[in-house]
């Protein structure tokens, strides 16, 4: 899965995670209300940011996150709820 995770994140944003075995599951997989399986995990390792793995719109915006912000900055409660758990612990 770590595999197939850093392979996803390389293909939605550029950013390469250089070593996915540093991936760390940090919550159980969760399903949302319209059947899309959502992991939440955490990668504290090296990058590199690489355009060409990048692949056309398969992400609208992508942007580093170290505080939560506000519930309303957020489409998706399920994601909002892990990076406010993830980023007060």
């Amino acid at each position: 899965w770590q595999q197939a995770g850093a392979r996803e994140v390389a293909e939605e944003t550029g950013y390469v995670l250089e070593l996915p075995e540093l991936i760390e599951q940090v919550q159980e997989l969760v399903t949302d209300e319209y059947g899309n399986n959502l992991v939440i995990a955490r990668y504290d390792g090296p990058i590199h940011h690489d355009s060409a793995v990048k692949q056309e719109g398969e992400t609208l915006e992508c942007k580093w996150v170290s505080w939560a912000g506000l519930q309303a900055d957020w489409a998706f409660p399920l994601h909002y709820a892990a990076a406010k758990t993830e980023l007060e612990s």
